[in-house]
């Protein structure tokens, strides 16, 4: 997430692409469709040239979504996570 808001806020879509790029194996695993949606989003909209400006708020939603899930997961009982 961090390299993905970094390249936003240097205005280097390739960079924040490629780091969009490598959660989608994350969120499949973790089975979070949505997470996988968004993270797919940015970075075909990072590949299409859109205005980087409106992945902001793409970027927080995922933020917020691996936030949630990751909560979920420190609150499974340690044989649980396995």
């Amino acid at each position: 997430l961090s390299q993905i808001r970094t390249g936003i806020e240097k205005n280097e879509t390739e960079s924040a692409g490629i780091a969009a790029h490598s959660m989608k194996p994350l969120m499949t695993m973790l089975g979070i469709q949505e997470g996988l949606t968004l993270a797919s989003g940015i970075e075909q909209k990072c590949k299409d040239g859109t205005d980087i400006r409106t992945l902001a708020s793409d970027l927080d939603k995922l933020s917020s979504i691996c936030s949630i899930a990751l909560k979920e997961i420190q609150q499974l009982k340690p044989d649980q996570r396995s």
